[in-house]
């Protein structure tokens, strides 16, 4: 007897419903959320047309990638609509990555903006509107006036795209997480130097057309907390190859990624704190019982408890970087520590 999908409420999100790697292991079930290439399009019907639906967690990136990975590889302008009638829930993670890569296939002059179905639910809608999903993607509101307010504990997705936005996301950010776990000044100010590092990454090495979007959430129905950084530049493997130290060694997305996670590993040596970031954040997530995703090109490492990696994925158009912290466990994070 087949098992019978677990109903959810409306916005809410059920993590048990599918495991990390096991999204990894079977993209042949999400086939229908692909992108569907038509054979011809009236002004009235779409070319392309992207359906989102149900719920996308950070465990869910590889059915947000799946169905928009096409994409990343339109040589040809196209209409293209987002269909997100039967969305339920789409966190940090998927959100920072979809529109990574819709802003980039814009700025390659392939796909128009705004062209978006919103969800059937009002509460989602609004849920898009509070985290600056829908302002990003069509320019106005898709809920009710006033339900774009941000939470405490949340911040809006940005766009990041120069030197002189960089501080200023990442104190937003680091607020974000005083707000949603009450941590202490000094962890306050570690991991805004984390995400400094992070966001930084994204302009000196991503080389992306739209530079970067960054989005921190708390979740309102777990002890959870998220920050996600995507762009759709070269990868970790690119970046990491313009770096004649390294260029040599990385041999796959996967190598580069591992070689990421080591501390002072950088595409562009210099001095102070840079290539320590990640790794840092890699040896506070693990006593935190947090998770760190790190999907690049056609590699993933999810590093938590205990860590995950995956290569020969199907391929994403840059970066994605994620972390999850647990508010109901111990928070404290130095950033020079060795792991």
């Amino acid at each position: 007897m087949a098992r019978r999908q677990r109903r959810l409420r409306p916005g809410q999100y059920d993590p048990t419903s599918r495991s990390f790697p096991a999204a990894w292991e079977k993209p042949a079930l999400i086939a229908s959320e692909s992108l569907k290439p038509r054979p011809s399009a009236s002004h009235d019907e779409p070319a392309v047309q992207i359906t989102l639906r149900g719920g996308y967690g950070i465990r869910d990136i590889e059915r947000i990638i799946a169905a928009i990975e096409p994409l990343a590889s339109l040589q040809t302008p196209s209409r293209v609509v987002l269909d997100l009638t039967r969305l339920v829930y789409i966190g940090p993670a998927a959100l920072a990555t979809v529109i990574s890569i819709i802003h980039d296939a814009n700025a390659r002059g392939v796909v128009p903006l705004g062209l978006c179905i919103p969800p059937a639910n009002r509460l989602v809608a609004e849920h898009l509107d509070r985290v600056g999903f829908s302002l990003l993607l069509t320019g106005t509101h898709l809920g009710k006036a006033g339900s774009h307010r941000p939470q405490m504990g949340s911040r809006p997705m940005a766009r990041f795209t120069s030197q002189s936005e960089v501080d200023p996301l990442a104190d937003s950010l680091a607020m974000a997480a005083t707000e949603a776990v009450n941590i202490s000044g000094a962890d306050r100010m570690a991991v805004s130097i984390a995400i400094r590092e992070i966001a930084q990454n994204v302009i000196d090495h991503a080389s992306s057309q739209v530079g970067g979007f960054a989005i921190a959430q708390r979740s309102t129905h777990r002890d959870e907390f998220e920050i996600a950084v995507a762009d759709a530049g070269i990868g970790i493997a690119g970046s990491l190859r313009g770096n004649p130290k390294y260029a040599d060694l990385v041999s796959s997305d996967l190598a580069a990624i591992t070689m990421a996670l080591t501390r002072g590993v950088t595409g562009n040596p210099g001095a102070g704190n840079e290539g320590i970031a990640l790794a840092a954040i890699q040896d506070f997530l693990r006593t935190n019982r947090g998770t760190l995703l790190i999907r690049s090109g056609a590699a993933g490492v999810e590093d938590g408890r205990r860590r995950r990696s995956h290569d020969h994925l199907p391929p994403l158009r840059g970066t994605l970087v994620a972390l999850r912290l647990r508010r109901d466990e111990p928070f404290t994070f130095d950033m020079f520590a060795q792991g």
